[in-house]
């Protein structure tokens, strides 16, 4: 689900980004923040947590690079999710 649902997730937060709308910038990482939450995924959640954090101050002055720490956490997780199921399959008893 997380696989699937992640990329229209952070395509939303750099949308929101893009144009300016702190409360669209909240609620897109916050949703994003939530699911990767579910699954212990620290560093996005901290990354999400900071744009969610600028969103509900309503200053994003820092969006944009906080937006690219975000996209490059998410595509590291992207990257290692399914290596960490073929791991557990293959030490699975």
């Amino acid at each position: 689900m997380f696989l699937a649902d992640c990329p229209a997730r952070l395509d939303a937060v750099k949308a929101a980004v893009g144009v300016r709308d702190a409360e669209a910038v909240r609620t897109a990482a916050h949703a994003l923040k939530g699911v990767a939450g579910n699954l212990s995924a620290g560093a996005v959640v901290e990354a999400a947590a900071a744009l969610e954090a600028m969103g509900h101050d309503g200053d994003l002055t820092a969006a944009d690079e906080a937006c690219r720490h975000l996209d490059v956490e998410v595509t590291r997780l992207l990257v290692e999710l399914p290596l960490a199921g073929s791991r557990e399959a293959i030490c699975a008893p």
